[in-house]
């Protein structure tokens, strides 16, 4: 957990607000560093055979996937490298 969320959780008035319960399906988080990689990004790593692997596989639904599989309801984009 992040010094940020954790700070946040601790202004919570209930430890268990924004837990998810058993058998709770919905998604409650929000990812503050979310990255993702326009399509000239990866075809400019793909060319030079460089950069995170991971970037070279990045498209909306992978990132909609990675979300819902941790329970993200909101992200906030971050620029990935070169960070222009």
């Amino acid at each position: 957990m992040g010094l940020g969320a954790m700070g946040g959780a601790a202004l919570l008035p209930n430890p268990s607000v924004g837990q998810p319960t058993s058998g709770d399906t919905q998604p409650f988080r929000v990812d503050v560093h979310h990255h993702f990689a326009s399509p000239g990004f990866v075809a400019e790593m793909t060319n030079r055979d460089i950069g995170n692997p991971r970037y070279r596989l990045w498209t909306p639904q992978v990132s909609f996937d990675e979300m819902d599989e941790g329970a993200v309801a909101t992200s906030i984009l971050s620029s990935s490298r070169p960070g222009v």
